[in-house]
């Protein structure tokens, strides 16, 4: 077994839907209904893949980040720790996400981005959200202490006047094939952990991510737990509208990621 296993991703990975304040409606739910202490130490996949390996998972999951985080984490871990006996798990997601460096606050900050009217960037142009953290954004807290607004107008207009998706999106598939690349010369060993499905028939057929994928569906975690009900909205019958899984659908996703493990 590995000394350590390292989960990189997005909300997925780090567990949203079961933080106690910003997912406090969630959390009162289960514990009203079922009886459940919802907890992200406790629930998160990262959390219960520690218990079912009986091995260290660290988990560095950063709600709505990309690929270019996933790629920039795990190759900075990649110069500053031996990773010759621990694991990455690597979250594929692309679609709308980014990641930029805000000098004012000198930190990196996940940038996302869609069509301002949901459907068609070509006729509604982008909309975009700029954020230090997810979590602590819906939350009344004294601890945020960024703005972006300023920043938001103007990322919107670079990306109306320079982006084209569909090349971005490539972009970033063949940055993270090569990086798989890098890390399979040097022998470190990793999973990939697709949220969504392959953008690119580049990506989806190539030997390193058929070989090390780990096994949920076509449409990625997201799908797979949508398609076992294993959602939140699945378990509160709606009243909850979260498409993220639900305790049992991180449960779920552990175990194929446990499997996976087992079969490396």
């Amino acid at each position: 077994m590995f000394d350590e296993i390292i989960c990189i991703g997005t909300s997925f990975t780090e567990g949203h839907g079961l933080h106690p304040r910003a997912n406090k409606d969630i959390v009162d739910w289960y514990k009203k209904n079922k009886n459940i202490s919802i907890d992200i130490n406790k629930h998160s996949y990262p959390s219960v893949l520690s218990e079912l390996t009986n091995t260290t998972v660290t988990n560095y999951g950063w709600c709505g980040s990309s690929l270019d985080y996933v790629v920039r984490k795990a190759d900075e871990l990649f110069y500053e720790e031996d990773l010759s006996n621990k694991l990455l798990i690597l979250e594929y997601s692309n679609y709308g996400r980014n990641e930029l460096y805000s000098t004012k606050y000198e930190q990196y900050i996940v940038a996302n981005w869609g069509a301002t009217d949901g459907h068609d960037i070509k006729k509604s142009g982008y909309a975009t959200m700029l954020t230090i953290d997810y979590f602590k954004e819906y939350v009344n807290t004294a601890e945020i202490d960024w703005d972006f607004s300023e920043e938001i107008k103007l990322y919107n207009k670079f990306l109306n006047s320079f982006q084209d998706e569909k090349l971005e999106l490539i972009r970033k598939d063949r940055m993270f094939i090569n990086f798989l690349h890098k890390l399979d010369y040097y022998n470190v060993k990793f999973l990939v952990l697709p949220l969504q499905k392959f953008f690119t028939d580049d990506i989806k057929n190539n030997e390193l991510v058929t070989k090390y994928t780990v096994d949920v569906t076509e449409d990625g975690m997201y799908g797979f737990v949508s398609e076992k009900k294993l959602r939140i909205m699945d378990d509160t019958n709606g009243e909850i509208g979260d498409g993220h899984p639900a305790p049992d659908g991180y449960r779920l996703i552990a175990k194929q990621i446990h499997n996976s493990i087992k079969k490396l």
